[in-house]
């Protein structure tokens, strides 16, 4: 079976985060694992300390303050470039990077380079495949297979290896993706021309000088790091050089500037800022060679330029230019969405290569379009049936908030007597009045006609915990109350918990993809699809009758459940996302012995099942939803919920929608 594990590596010299986006290649690394998770990958990101990208696992190679003992930068402001040649810093680099990808790295899983072609790392795990996620400038002939950003990229690289090179079937031209939930239209803007980008001679900044000189009454601004010295000496008064952009300063520059300009005169490989101002609806006025032919539609989305003349009149022209058509144009090609899905198809193209390869009977590109071109229609959601009778986890309101934050994924049906007149209600929780004598009675008359056993309410469900044994009996009890709240047969039914804080599931998981159970045989989130086969699983396990009517609690939902589930996918060739590589089971502190026998005081762990040898510093929701897990050692991941285990915790947080972390001994919000 093709991996869909990515591994994809930063840039040795700078952190993934917004103050560096103005490196190309780490604006790549930052957005990429938002754009291909929903697709169903697993993204694991290497790269220094303090990356702020949506990586499912992140592995530290250097500490912040180990990059600040290397880096040669005194400050944010200082150009990268100054650390492109720093040897010192790009071997330690190297030397950790290597051994972190080989202890993680599987065979057929793909590693995604994206500063060049990384020989060293292609020689360390060459039972992967390598693929160049963004061909850089001087990358030639790099890796076998190799993505470039636009067309004109890929055959000036074709061009520069001669005649005797032939094409290949697995070289791909993508562009990259942008953020369109920041890059957005405003309504006003001014009359100023802008330049966003390195301040260098290559970039056009003698062009941008001509342009201020022929226009005296329009003012210039230029944006970005470099030596501006050169061009002090008889500039413009209109010409003026602001400094570099960090954050979101840098999106409202862009939103009012009458029109962006690139004059850039080195062959451009693709030109990230002129997008940026597209998406916010920027006339883009640029070179007539290069990228621009492909990212410039002439006359509609801006102007490509030859001429001084050129320049000055497409600058007076971009007037009459329809921002509200760059801005539609540039998402329709632009989107997280539109690009992730040709990085899927191309990218599962390569996994296939461990399979049948060029000779296989799927057409990766074509199924994409296929999904793509299917009419729009109710998108599948998964429904959580929760009989719950006793006190709630005192962080409840919390769990409502991460439940409302994914009201387009999952509903819960909550049986309850409880009064939930105290809680604001997502309008993704169904409250269904039901008390325990009523559930024995309705579980008794079930197991009568599914299973012809004569069993007094009254002796089943003792107490409430037990119940846990009842959750596969669910998708089939609660049938009738899921179609009278929507459940139908496109959706996935199953069980869960409510001592859990859910993270953001579109970043892990899309219903659209074919899959069968969603999570597997775990308590505290397990789903399959709404169909009588799978809604009847629980008739294969040997025994039940039994396990249900034991006044012992037998774990039926994670023991006796497994072996039935797993053969009846096997025999149906059923696909599972097997949540496990997804969700932090934190270890309540009655069951640390289990996983390390030499510690003496529980109370001072907090830990992951799924990671016994890490502890965990801290697990971080932030205001969009998302679930970081810090680790002490410095590593983080995204994760798709968290499990507490109805953990003793104080809680320290007013507004459940504020962002807040999660330590060992409570809640707390995070002070901004």
């Amino acid at each position: 079976m093709a991996s869909n594990t990515l591994h994809i590596i930063g840039v040795a010299h700078t952190v993934v985060n917004r103050d560096n986006l103005i490196c190309a290649f780490t604006a790549k690394v930052l957005l990429f694992p938002e754009v291909i998770q929903p697709f169903g990958w697993h993204v694991i990101e290497y790269s220094n300390e303090g990356s702020e990208s949506h990586a499912h696992e992140h592995v530290v190679i250097l500490t912040r303050e180990r990059l600040q003992q290397l880096t040669r930068r005194s400050s944010r402001e200082d150009p990268h470039h100054l650390d492109v040649d720093n040897q010192e810093l790009g071997q330690e680099y190297q030397e950790i990077l290597v051994q972190k990808l080989q202890a993680r790295a599987r065979p057929g899983d793909i590693v995604c380079h994206v500063w060049g072609p990384n020989i060293g790392v292609y020689d360390a795990v060459k039972n992967c495949h390598h693929v160049e996620l963004s061909v850089g400038y001087g990358a030639s002939p790099g890796l076998p297979f190799r993505i470039f950003e636009s067309s004109a990229w890929m055959h000036y690289h074709y061009g520069k290896l001669g005649d005797d090179q032939d094409g290949s079937n697995y070289r791909w031209v993508i562009p990259s993706a942008f953020d369109d939930r920041k890059w957005i239209p405003s309504d006003e803007f001014e009359d100023y021309a802008l330049f966003h980008g390195r301040v260098t001679t290559r970039k056009g900044i003698n062009i941008l000088t001509e342009i201020a000189r022929r226009m005296p009454d329009l003012p210039v601004h230029v944006y970005g790091p470099g030596d501006v010295s050169p061009w002090l000496q008889d500039k413009p008064g209109n010409l003026h050089f602001k400094g570099s952009l960090f954050g979101d300063d840098r999106v409202s520059v862009v939103q009012r500037a009458r029109c962006i300009l690139t004059p850039t005169t080195y062959i451009e490989p693709f030109g990230f800022s002129g997008i940026e101002a597209q998406l916010c609806g920027v006339p883009h006025i640029g070179s007539s060679f290069g990228a621009f032919h492909e990212t410039i539609m002439d006359g509609l989305t801006g102007y490509r330029c030859h001429t001084l003349a050129d320049w000055v009149e497409a600058i007076r022209w971009s007037g009459r230019l329809d921002r509200k058509l760059i801005a539609r144009s540039a998402r329709e090609r632009y989107s997280r969405e539109a690009v992730g899905q040709q990085y899927d198809w191309a990218l599962r193209q390569l996994a296939d290569l461990s399979g049948p390869g060029w000779y296989g009977a799927c057409s990766r590109k074509f199924e994409a379009l296929a999904k793509a071109s299917e009419p729009a229609q109710r998108r599948s959601r998964i429904w959580i049936y929760v009989p719950y009778f006793g006190s709630l986890p005192k962080y409840f309101h919390l769990y409502l908030e991460s439940l409302r934050r994914n009201e387009q994924f999952i509903s819960v049906i909550m049986l309850t007597d409880i009064d939930m007149t105290d809680y604001q209600l997502p309008p993704n929780l169904i409250c269904v009045p039901m008390n325990l004598s009523a559930l024995r009675e309705k579980i008794s008359r079930f197991l009568s006609v599914m299973y012809g056993a004569s069993i007094s309410p009254g002796s089943l469900i003792p107490d409430p915990y037990k119940l846990v044994d009842f959750k596969i009996l669910y998708p089939e009890l609660f049938h009738t109350v899921g179609a009278q709240y929507g459940a139908n047969a496109s959706d996935y039914v199953g069980w869960g918990d409510v001592d859990v804080i859910y993270g953001r599931f579109s970043d892990f998981l899309s219903l659209d993809s074919d899959y069968d159970v969603i999570g597997g045989f775990h308590g505290h989130l397990t789903a399959v699809r709404n169909c009588p086969s799978f809604r009847s699983i629980h008739t294969r396990i040997p025994d039940l009758l039994k396990l249900l009517t034991s006044d012992q609690v037998q774990l039926t939902d994670e023991v006796a459940y497994r072996k039935p589930l797993l053969d009846f996918l096997d025999e149906r060739q059923a696909k599972m996302f097997y949540i496990n590589r997804y969700f932090c089971d934190v270890v309540p502190e009655r069951f640390v012995h289990l996983f390390r026998s030499d510690v003496h005081d529980s109370g001072g762990c907090f830990f992951d099942a799924y990671h016994p040898d890490r502890d965990i510093k801290e697990i971080r929701c932030n205001r969009d939803g998302r679930l970081t897990v810090l680790q002490t050692d410095g590593s983080s991941w995204e994760t798709i919920y968290c499990h507490l285990q109805k953990r003793n915790m104080s809680l320290n947080i007013e507004n459940p929608a504020s962002e807040f972390m999660i330590r060992r001994d409570g809640f707390y919000t995070v002070e901004i």
